[in-house]
């Protein structure tokens, strides 16, 4: 099918630290192009700026016919609607770029292909966007959107409150049972049943180690064990409930 046409693979690739990297193989002609691109650019944004590297090719080197191959169904997506709720401005780019392709009478056609399934173009550009992440400086600078903007403040907040949440003294047994603050607890619980979790998590409930916490119970220690009386304990140690635990592990294991 593309034995007289030139095959452009693309592909892009980011950190979690927020370092993005582009490239562009073409087989044909062996050539490489890979770049490292502005920090914290969303995957979708990566893809795109790859995708305008190739046509870039394109428009210089002028092959009649040429396939530009990505794995990056989104961003196949958009070039087909028109529409993108977060770049419109590159996929602006990218369509004005294929207008002139298109009025140079030259073929462009653009295609999907699987990652990571061993097509060999595929995976070297692949290859070729990791290492572009290695460069020093960034090479191709390009603005964020706001909602790229939106994600750096929101990931600095959380990792700001997770340093404080880390290193606090206030709310230890919460910290025991989450640790990360980013977590969401989700349920179908009633009301109710929800407020009953919720105090247990926190530790807000009417055994003696948080009445004395509060100065109405003078020890704070389980009458049967004569150890502190939290949550863990009555759950997990005292001797009170031995029956009670014994049943519902049983109850558990029928399942």
């Amino acid at each position: 099918m593309y034995d007289d046409t030139v095959q452009i693979f693309t592909d892009a690739s980011k950190e979690p630290a927020g370092k993005t990297g582009v490239a562009v193989y073409i087989p044909k002609y062996n050539v490489i192009i890979q770049k490292r691109t502005s920090n914290h650019l969303s995957i979708f944004s990566a893809e795109m700026m790859a995708i305008i590297m190739a046509l870039q090719w394109v428009e210089e080197v002028k092959p009649y016919k040429s396939v530009i191959c990505s794995d990056s169904m989104s961003s196949l997506t958009s070039i087909q609607t028109g529409k993108s709720a977060c770049r419109q401005d590159l996929l602006d780019e990218v369509h004005q770029m294929i207008f002139r392709i298109t009025q140079q009478k030259l073929i462009l056609q653009f295609t999907w292909v699987p990652a990571h399934t061993g097509i060999e173009g595929n995976e070297r550009a692949d290859e070729l966007a990791k290492e572009a992440l290695k460069a020093e400086q960034v090479e191709v600078q390009v603005p964020l959107s706001k909602s790229e903007l939106k994600t750096i403040i929101k990931d600095g907040i959380h990792k700001l409150w997770q340093d404080k949440w880390d290193k606090g003294e206030k709310g230890r047994h919460l910290y025991s049972i989450q640790q990360n603050v980013t977590v969401k607890m989700i349920s179908s619980l009633s009301r109710q049943e929800e407020t009953w979790f919720t105090r247990l998590r926190l530790g807000h409930t009417g055994l003696n180690s948080g009445l004395h916490t509060i100065g109405k119970h003078e020890t704070g220690l389980c009458e049967i064990c004569e150890v502190s009386e939290t949550v863990e304990h009555v759950l997990m140690h005292c001797r009170r409930y031995n029956v009670e635990r014994k049943e519902l592990k049983e109850e558990l294991n029928s399942i």
